[in-house]
Order: structure tokens, then C-alpha cells, then sequence
């Protein structure tokens, strides 16, 4: 499940995120993303947690800092505990 959760969290952060070779895609872009694909190439629990983070309680990523990446992650994966229990 560890890597079904850090899938969908690397994908928000490098879209989100200013890339050497591209500008930034968006927050809204990355959501999309992994909405589109919920259940097909993304785990649906982790997808559901993550759009629940961003829409309902405001998450917003910090920057490209690997502190701030961090955060995400560990946000996610307690979020997705919690809501499992």
C-alpha cells in the first residue's frame, strides 16, 4: 500500500512542481490527473485521500523543498490510516 500512496503523491508533486525541462503544470492539472485515472492507474483510497487533502482541508504544497515534500507524503499516508480505521 506504501507504494500505491507515494505514487500518487510523486505524481501531484512533479506535476505541481517546476521541472528543469518544463514550467509547472498546476495544482488543478495534477488533480485532474489522478482523478481521471482513480481506480485505473492510481489506487482509489490513496486518490480519494489526496483530493481530500487538497479540496476539502486546504493542503497546499509549500514548494519543491524536500522538507515540504515530506510534509505531503507523511500528510497522505496518516490522512489515509486515519480514514481507513
Amino acid at each position: 500500500m506504501g507504494a500505491r500512496i507515494l505514487t500518487v503523491c510523486d505524481v501531484v508533486e512533479a506535476m505541481a512542481s517546476h521541472r528543469p525541462y518544463r514550467a509547472a503544470l498546476g495544482i488543478d492539472a495534477a488533480l485532474k490527473e489522478i482523478e481521471d485515472n482513480r481506480g485505473i492507474i492510481y489506487d482509489a483510497d490513496a486518490v480519494d485521500v489526496c483530493l481530500k487533502l487538497f479540496r476539502e482541508k486546504d493542503y497546499q504544497l509549500q514548494g519543491a523543498s524536500s522538507n515540504s515534500n515530506n510534509r505531503f507524503f507523511s500528510g497522505v499516508v496518516l490522512s489515509l490510516c486515519r480514514w481507513r480505521q
